[in-house]
């Protein structure tokens, strides 16, 4: 293989390396944001379960608002009814329900303070401030991640239309010869470091190493994992 067509293949390698990038990156986005998304699900039934309680609380309390304005009605009641009443013993049983129902009222005020409590600590967790925080937070990375998302996609497409199109302008052989050597090796082309092979590290035979250096070849294959060897000196000449 000549230095020109070398050269060439070098730069399609670089194109497809490129992409093979942007895929792994893709990856660890789309990794990063499935996980991301998991943490948002859980953060949303932690509030959730908070929320519920604090509808249950609400709810509780609208019930026993509404056992109050019926004992406070009965009190109500009760006391027009004593106007009227001229039996002694009709006049006691009307006072025990009396102080029933009032005892009632106190029991049912208790009760209601006890439930406001738990909804002011409910609503004013430090917890449920914490969520909020996360699923924020959450939110906004996962966001981000879907524009990083979008953004690479983009290169990608782009990047294939530019290895597409380079290719385009290449021998057919030449191309069919990468592709063949890619089914087998990948990459196809490493360059030489202190005479031994940078992928591999296999030190290569002198005479092929002073064939290299004396420009009496441009590459040639490494014994040791088959990839195509060349200086990158002579390259970038």
């Amino acid at each position: 293989m000549n230095k020109d067509d070398l050269k060439k293949l070098l730069i399609l390698q670089e194109k497809e390396e490129r992409i093979f990038r942007l895929l792994r990156e893709k990856e660890n986005i789309s990794k990063e944001l499935s996980t991301l998304e998991k943490t948002l699900e859980d953060t949303n039934k932690a509030i959730s379960r908070i929320q519920k309680d604090i509808d249950i609380t609400k709810n509780e309390i609208e019930i026993l608002n509404k056992k109050l304005q019926g004992y406070e009605k009965a009190i109500k009641k009760t006391m027009e009814s004593l106007k009227h009443v001229k039996s002694k013993e009709l006049y006691k049983n009307i006072l025990r329900e009396k102080s029933k129902t009032e005892n009632a009222i106190i029991n049912t005020k208790n009760t209601i303070k006890q439930y406001l409590l738990k909804l002011k600590s409910l609503e004013g967790s430090k917890e449920l401030k914490n969520m909020f925080s996360k699923q924020k937070r959450t939110l906004e990375e996962i966001n981000n991640l879907k524009e990083d998302l979008e953004s690479i996609e983009y290169s990608i497409s782009k990047a294939q239309k530019d290895i597409k199109d380079y290719k385009s302008t290449l021998d057919e052989n030449l191309v069919d010869f990468y592709e063949d050597m890619k089914k087998r090796v990948q990459p196809v082309f490493v360059s030489i470091d202190s005479r031994a092979c940078s992928y591999c590290g296999n030190v290569l035979p002198l005479d092929l190493y002073n064939k290299l250096v004396q420009n009496n070849i441009s590459s040639f294959m490494c014994p040791n994992c088959q990839r195509i060897i060349y200086r990158q000196s002579d390259i970038i000449k």
